[in-house]
């Protein structure tokens, strides 16, 4: 039984946006964050409910939370971050106590990726670091990462945790 982290990262801060897809993705969560608050909003007025079910200020990322379904049902403990929601301490805590570090990768967020990684192997440097995600392979990421997996991560990730390293040959997508 493996100890698995899986870490959803928060997107990149632009400060001199030089980069156009970069742009453009913000404006689009933006845009589609704005219309999915006014419609929960209007939902729950509606029928007279009082709290809020996203207590986050990001959106869970369901691929990550499908492997971890998938992870939790084949015997391994899953720990699952919303970058920002936890503090330092916690999330060194988190990172020391995993065999398995899993970080979604996407183009708005690559550098702050790239930072949880490296902060990642700093912590705890016998912890294997798997980058996935729909937009890995485009995003020209680079640094400390074991493992890309292009595609569906449950299995590969499951399988690594059971079988260890040598079944990467194995695995399709990595």
């Amino acid at each position: 039984m493996a100890n698995i982290l899986l870490i959803n990262p928060k997107d990149d801060e632009v400060k001199n946006v030089s980069d156009p897809l970069i742009d453009l993705r913000h404006r689009e969560k933006q845009l589609e964050e704005e219309i999915f608050n006014e419609e929960m909003k209007k939902y729950f007025q509606e029928r007279g409910i009082k709290t809020h079910f996203r207590d986050y200020p990001y959106i869970s990322n369901l691929g990550l939370l499908s492997i971890a379904a998938y992870c939790r049902e084949n015997g391994h403990n899953v720990k699952y971050i919303q970058d920002g929601t936890v503090d330092r301490k916690v999330l060194e805590n988190y990172i020391n106590n995993s065999d398995i570090i899993g970080i979604s990768v996407k183009t708005v967020n690559r550098e702050r990726s790239k930072l949880l990684v490296e902060f990642s192997k700093y912590i705890n440097s016998n912890a294997m670091l798997v980058a996935g995600g729909p937009e890995v392979t485009l995003c020209g990421m680079e640094g400390p990462f074991d493992v890309f997996i292009k595609g569906a991560g449950e299995k590969v990730i499951s399988d690594i945790a059971t079988y260890g390293k040598d079944i990467l040959p194995q695995c399709k997508g990595v």
